[in-house]
């Protein structure tokens, strides 16, 4: 019988090596996971593994907020992470196992970096009864044709773009990471390698600060809050990258002693943008560019993947955007509704068990990608872009909101 992730959780470094008989690391994304087997019985495909272990960048309350949001806003399954921390037996024995496979040539030390340099690790349930879309589109030559005409599919994937873009998440539909798309036969989708990107300011600033390692060009070099505070909402609506841990400034600190070397890879943030691409469209059609490019690659192949017809794609487009606009009510509901926004009252239910138990961690800056402020300021952008204001209205707001925000903060703390 297969070990559960839970009974995984308890696991010494001696019983990782002990217990685990097979492991490989997925393909696509920026980091990906990897999937454990604990009976030793080959083939070894993916839905036989008995659980996941995800590496990450801060702590596990950016996946486990990501999981919550994306089950009210999508009705997605979740894998029921559970946190190793950085000093645990558990993260001890995931880097021995990642170091083995390394030196056996099973993986390679680019994959396996963010393995050995994570600041904690989550192990999760396998998602039985579900299937990545990187493998199901080219597993039969009407793969993709197949996925088209799910039509509870094609409205959840509209539903998950719309929830990612207020995680702050772009590594997903948004990037074509496919991988970290799964789904079953009736549609539902499971919230896999799920993060929140809310990147704090303070980690933005510091990193910036950093000879080699500004994400905006040079922008944040400036001293002033305000210019400063401007650089980093514009870099939430337009994307940019997740805000680098604690660990990887050290890490990259210490390289440059040595000389120049090249500043962390991060994760894509979504940009705000997909706001209106998602209603108009847009983020499909880039969608069904990277599918068909896909296809392309396969012709005269041994599997090549039959193109659907424009039918296909274009009801299927249909569907995509009527799940993203279901989406984005879904996420006003979570918020707190339009008009309770435009009093500035968070009302929903949901929201409130959310803000009740994340509120006080994404404070504290305990994970530099759950930073409460970002995720405020990512609201007021949402919600002026929703009620048909320009990008640049957008971020003038943001940053005006942003200001407000952080001196009361700052006041308050000064004060107590």
């Amino acid at each position: 019988m297969p070990i559960s992730h839970n009974e995984a959780a308890k696991w010494s470094a001696a019983q990782w090596a002990q217990y685990v008989k097979h492991a490989r690391a997925s393909g696509d994304g920026a980091v990906g996971v990897l999937f454990i087997w604990t009976d030793d019985v080959p083939p070894f495909a993916i839905p036989t593994a008995a659980f996941v272990a995800k590496p990450l960048g801060g702590s596990a309350v950016s996946t486990t907020f990501a999981e919550k949001v994306l089950g009210n806003v999508v009705g997605a399954d979740s894998p029921d992470s559970v946190e190793l921390k950085k000093h645990s037996n558990g993260s001890a024995g995931i880097r021995l196992l990642v170091a083995k496979l390394v030196k056996s040539g099973q993986m390679t030390k680019e994959r396996a970096a963010p393995y050995l340099k994570a600041d904690s690790f989550v192990l999760q349930k396998m998602m039985h009864g579900y299937t990545e879309m990187s493998d199901a589109y080219k597993a039969t030559p009407d793969g993709l044709k197949k996925i088209l005409n799910n039509v509870a599919l094609m409205k959840n994937l509209g539903k998950l773009a719309a929830a990612d873009l207020i995680l702050g998440n772009g590594d997903r539909v948004e990037n074509g990471n496919f991988g970290n798309i799964m789904f079953n036969a009736d549609g539902t989708i499971a919230s896999i390698d799920s993060s929140s990107l809310l990147a704090s300011f303070e980690q933005m600033a510091k990193a910036s600060d950093l000879e080699n390692m500004d994400y905006f060009g040079g922008a944040f070099a400036s001293r002033d809050d305000n210019q400063r505070r401007e650089t980093w909402v514009t870099g939430i609506a337009q994307g940019g990258m997740a805000a680098p841990t604690d660990s990887q400034i050290k890490g990259f600190q210490a390289k440059m002693t040595g000389g120049a070397t090249a500043a962390p890879t991060l994760a894509p943030v979504a940009k705000m943008s997909a706001v209106e691409k998602g209603q108009h469209g847009l983020l499909f059609d880039e969608m069904k560019a990277e599918l068909m490019g896909r296809v392309e690659q396969a012709r005269g192949t041994a599997k090549p993947i039959t193109e659907p017809s424009d039918n296909e794609w274009s009801e299927a487009k249909r569907l995509f955007v009527i799940g993203f606009k279901d989406g984005l009510h879904a996420v006003d509901n979570l918020l707190g509704g339009k008009a309770k926004f435009r009093r500035g009252v968070f009302a929903s239910s949901a929201w409130s068990g959310l803000k009740k138990e994340y509120k006080e961690v994404g404070f504290s800056g305990v994970d530099p990608n759950l930073s409460w402020f970002s995720l405020v300021v990512r609201r007021e952008m949402y919600m002026q872009l929703r009620r048909g204001k320009t990008m640049e209205q957008a971020i003038a707001a943001g940053t005006a909101l942003a200001a407000k925000k952080q001196n009361k903060f700052l006041e308050k703390k000064r004060v107590g």
